[in-house]
């Protein structure tokens, strides 16, 4: 699934009516393009148009700093570099297109995680008894 979609994004990236055409192309003509195709197609067109509006200087990759005016970035808040660090699969300080959509769902799943962390109370240490009484 992360392979197509990550085709579908370079498609997409490369040629909105090359990736249009293709899409209708891979259905056969004998059966309808189904809701959750509709939807995959949508959402990579979507992330494709935010991937490029966050490409400030269109060098086909994102910076931190471009990640982090991302609506992506803007919602992984506080653990933003931990975020950026997660999808960095190759570890080159920037986040191509595959790397920004392939992870989508890992990453905002891992900044809620985060998040949720730094919001749990502090558990005490086992046999460590409470002064409170």
């Amino acid at each position: 699934m992360r392979i197509a979609i990550a085709l579908g994004l370079l498609l997409i990236a490369a040629s909105p009516v090359l990736a249009q055409e293709s899409v209708v192309r891979l259905a056969p003509s004998d059966k309808p393009v189904t809701a959750a195709q509709t939807a995959t197609v949508q959402k990579l067109s979507q992330l494709s148009a935010d991937f490029n509006a966050a490409d400030a200087n269109h060098d086909g990759k994102l910076s931190r700093q471009e990640f982090a005016s991302s609506d992506l970035g803007k919602t992984a808040g506080a653990n933003l570099e931990a975020v950026f660090q997660l999808r960095d699969a190759d570890k080159d300080g920037f986040l191509s297109g595959p790397e920004f959509a392939v992870s989508e769902d890992h990453a905002r799943a891992a900044a809620a995680k985060l998040a949720a962390k730094d919001s749990a109370p502090a558990r005490k240490a086992p046999g460590v008894q409470s002064s409170a009484k």
